[in-house]
């Protein structure tokens, strides 16, 4: 679909000249995908949430939405040339529930078939649950979130 994949951090302009740092401030998606030939600009939200209902990830999955109106607003120059702007949030729980309709909405906008859907979902739940794991791994000190150091093999003055 051409679609590139990237990120930035977006300053918001305050209209004043400037830019404000405060609310809405800094926005840092998580990913920004942008086609040019489509004219498409789509900023990709992942949130994991700890409910699993379906309240949960429809109101987690708002939020995010909601949390970037103000850019919407400033990219009214590329949406008044025809550019499309949507933030695509990719809401699952840390049990590995996922919210369908959006899940479904970012995969259509970045250009995937309906075939894909299914995979895209079970890779999506995998990462959730196996970053859980990993979570309680650490919490139980099983192994360390910091890199280990190699360590060298007995008898070498290293």
């Amino acid at each position: 679909s051409g679609l590139r994949l990237g990120s930035a951090r977006i300053r918001i302009p305050n209209g004043q000249g400037g830019t404000d740092l405060k609310a809405p401030g800094m926005l840092t998606p998580d990913g920004i995908a942008i086609s040019e030939r489509s004219k498409q600009i789509l900023l990709l939200e992942f949130s994991r949430t700890a409910r699993w209902e379906l309240s949960a990830l429809e109101d987690a999955w708002q939020r995010k939405r909601e949390k970037y109106l103000p850019l919407a607003q400033s990219l009214r120059f590329y949406t008044d040339t025809g550019w499309q702007f949507d933030v695509l949030p990719w809401i699952v729980s840390i049990q590995g529930f996922v919210h369908p309709p959006g899940l479904r909405t970012a995969c259509r906008a970045l250009g995937l078939s309906s075939q894909h859907e299914l995979a895209v979902a079970d890779l999506t739940a995998t990462a959730s649950v196996a970053a859980f794991a990993f979570m309680h791994k650490v919490r139980l000190g099983l192994i360390s979130s910091s890199p280990q150091q190699p360590t060298p093999p007995p008898g070498d003055s290293a």
